[in-house]
């Protein structure tokens, strides 16, 4: 089973960035892996498949072009985070569109 988990000791998404240089990839998780932390994707998505037991968990800022779950994902963004980016700066964040399935 894929129980990895990354910074969920503490949190706190400002803890852990992940940069992706490369056009097309993604960052995917699934089963029941856990992360915390700020995914800076913008060539990429993020994907996110449940299954285990406890379900994967996506704990904070994804910047990139989608995102995809499965089964019984779980994704927890705080608002607080918004306005995080990769560079130092702030940036606008907005969720351009939403489509939920079953």
């Amino acid at each position: 089973a894929n129980t990895a988990a990354i910074n969920t000791n503490t949190g706190d998404p400002t803890k852990v960035r992940i940069y992706y240089t490369a056009a097309s990839r993604s960052f995917t998780m699934s089963n029941s892996a856990a992360f915390c932390g700020q995914t800076f994707n913008p060539g990429g998505g993020l994907t996110i498949s449940g299954g285990g037991s406890p379900a994967a968990a996506y704990t904070g800022v994804f910047h990139g072009t989608t995102i995809t779950t499965s089964s019984t994902a779980l994704i927890h963004a705080d608002a607080a985070y918004g306005n995080s980016s990769g560079s130092g700066t702030t940036s606008s964040t907005s969720i351009l569109a939403w489509r939920q399935s079953r």
